[in-house]
């Protein structure tokens, strides 16, 4: 038969992929004596360890190819097999018989759970060469007792959870973050220098870190999160400084430096500024002026409470900052706030109103989320953006005005507002984004303007305003994501 030029080419070119795919799995399945690993086009990433050596030199080549990484869970005693982004797997006796490893120059990157497990691992040499040190890398190494970060690293993600047997570790100048949960059960570490170029602690970072004393802190941090030092039962002393700008609920609890704070405060806790919590039993609280920060849940189940005055001198209020307030019916942002939390009113089911000063610029998720109680709020027109679900579930708000300057409204940002009757929305808004009134059960009036070019799925489900003409009549006007799926 025949064939013709075009057939011969459509041919050449199926066998040119057949062959090349080939070649690439090829490569990928050959493997070193104690290695699997996969090509990239910077060179070879040792993807799972195959030895029961307890010293191991990984290789800087591979048939002449550099090693550049070590992939997720190379050498973890618990595979990489995953459900949900949730770590599971069989047990493997080789890893957890390591006892020393050196990773050769010319790495830059160690994965996600790279070394998690190895439970005998006493001691690891990272070159300078690395950049990049994934989530949980060491978790449960639980014979690691020393560790030098190289610079170049610049955060420290969730690495040495449970690392129970370490006592030292070196964080460089490059680092700017210590996530959640970092050095949580290190229960043996004593000391730490928190380097200049770290700006912020994560949530529960040295949790239970139970001989932790002596912290010497960046001079630049500007948030410890929730819990950051929690049960860090000897630290008696750390100096906060001025660059502070958020204190996390319970940063200190269980330790002796906040017990002695709490001997020697009144009313009000204060940490370099940050008002850290609240311990008066008055109606009427004043806050004291040249307080700059109001802390994640410092008035929390302050039940009693009926007004608080916030001086001008306060910037910024936490999350959850007066959460289960339940008597309180009154409160003024004064206009020196820049910025607010998350659910600051959560449970406050007395306080039916608020006014954002001028100087709030945007609304951030979950600001206003489950304010029951509140009916009526008033949103300035410096506000340019309205967070995802930053008042979701607001059941007792019946009308709102988003004014012109808002250019973009988040996510479920009014879901389940169940009395919500109407809205107007700003003529800035080109996309109304997904599910942001679902559940609105009463919502009737809606006016979206002419600027809105489309609509996300699933956005006025479960409401009256989803079966009216004029949302019927949007449809056509807009490209709508919901509209597209079901036309």
């Amino acid at each position: 038969m025949k064939l013709t030029a075009r057939k011969m080419i459509l041919i050449l070119s199926i066998l040119a992929i057949v062959v090349s795919s080939a070649a690439i799995i090829a490569t990928y399945l050959r493997k070193d004596v104690r290695y699997k690993y996969r090509l990239t086009r910077d060179g070879v990433v040792i993807t799972e360890y195959r030895g029961t050596s307890r010293h191991i030199d990984i290789p800087s080549a591979v048939f002449g190819r550099p090693v550049v990484g070590i992939g997720r869970s190379a050498f973890s005693a618990t595979k990489a097999v995953y459900f949900l982004d949730a770590l599971v797997g069989e047990k493997s006796t080789g890893s957890q018989l390591i006892e020393s490893i050196v990773i050769p120059e010319g790495v830059t990157s160690i994965g996600e759970w790279a070394f998690a497990e190895c439970v005998n691992l006493e001691s690891i040499t990272i070159p300078s060469t690395v950049t990049t040190i994934g989530f949980s890398a060491f978790n449960s190494c639980e014979s690691l007792e020393s560790i030098i970060i190289p610079e170049g690293v610049t955060i420290i993600d969730g690495l040495f959870i449970k690392c129970s047997s370490l006592t030292s570790v070196t964080i460089p100048n490059s680092v700017t973050s210590i996530t959640n949960s970092s050095f949580v059960g290190c229960r043996l570490l004593e000391s730490i220098v928190i380097p200049d170029s770290v700006i912020s602690i994560g949530a529960m970072a040295f949790q239970n870190c139970t001989r932790l004393s002596s912290v010497t802190m960046s001079g630049n941090i500007e948030v410890i999160g929730a819990g950051a030092f929690d049960n860090c039962r000897r630290l008696t002393e750390i100096t906060i400084p001025d660059s502070i700008v958020s204190i996390g609920s319970g940063a200190f609890r269980g330790t002796p430096l906040q017990e002695s704070l709490y001997e020697s405060s009144g009313d009000f806790v204060i940490i370099s500024n940050i008002l850290y919590q609240y311990r008066g039993s008055n109606n009427n609280v004043i806050i004291p002026f040249g307080v700059k920060t109001i802390g994640d849940s410092a008035f929390e189940k302050c039940s009693e409470i009926t007004s608080i005055t916030i001086p001008d001198s306060v910037t910024f209020i936490g999350s959850d900052a007066f959460w289960g307030c339940s008597g309180l019916t009154e409160v003024v942002i004064p206009d020196s706030v820049t910025g607010i939390g998350s659910g600051i009113f959560i449970n406050c089911t007395n306080l039916v109103n608020v006014t954002l000063p001028a100087s709030i610029t945007e609304i951030e998720p979950n600001t206003f989320r489950r304010w029951e109680s509140l009916t009526n709020i008033v949103i300035h027109d410096s506000v340019t953006l309205i967070g995802s679900h930053a008042f979701a579930g607001c059941s007792g708000l019946t009308d709102i005005v988003i004014p012109n300057s808002v250019t973009s409204i988040g996510s479920s940002a009014f879901r389940d507002c169940i009395n919500l009757q109407s809205i107007v929305i700003s003529n800035q808004v080109t996309v109304i984004d997904y599910q942001t009134f679902t559940g609105c059960k009463n919502l009737i009036y809606v006016t979206i303007p002419d600027s809105v070019i489309e609509i996300e799925e699933n956005v006025f489900n479960d409401t009256p305003w989803f079966y009216t003409d004029e949302y019927q009549e949007l449809l056509k006007r807009v490209d709508t994501f919901f509209f597209r799926r079901t036309r």
